[in-house]
């Protein structure tokens, strides 16, 4: 019985920080992933010079990066090339 009275205190004594503090660099140079919706439509996401440059599994087939905004995005049949390189200022 102590046991679990004691396990009892020690989880509700255990807090959840929910909040993440967001670090957001600041972005100057963008760059653009153009991929085909499975649905047929062409979408364009703008991604920063790491995203860019090693979207996670892109030999695979299967493209995941991030956006600038914050969106994960997993998708095959993408297209980037360095002439789409846009400023931002």
């Amino acid at each position: 019985m102590k046991k679990i009275i004691i396990t009892c205190l020690l989880l509700s004594a255990c807090e959840t920080n929910k909040s993440k503090p967001k670090f957001r660099k600041e972005i100057r140079t963008t760059y653009e992933i153009i991929c085909k919706h499975p649905l047929g439509h062409i979408e364009n996401f703008k991604v920063d010079k790491s995203n860019f440059m090693r979207p996670s599994n892109h030999r695979g087939g299967i493209w995941s990066f991030t956006t600038i905004d914050e969106v994960l995005i997993r998708s095959s049949n993408c297209h980037s090339s360095s002439k789409s390189i846009q400023m931002e200022q």
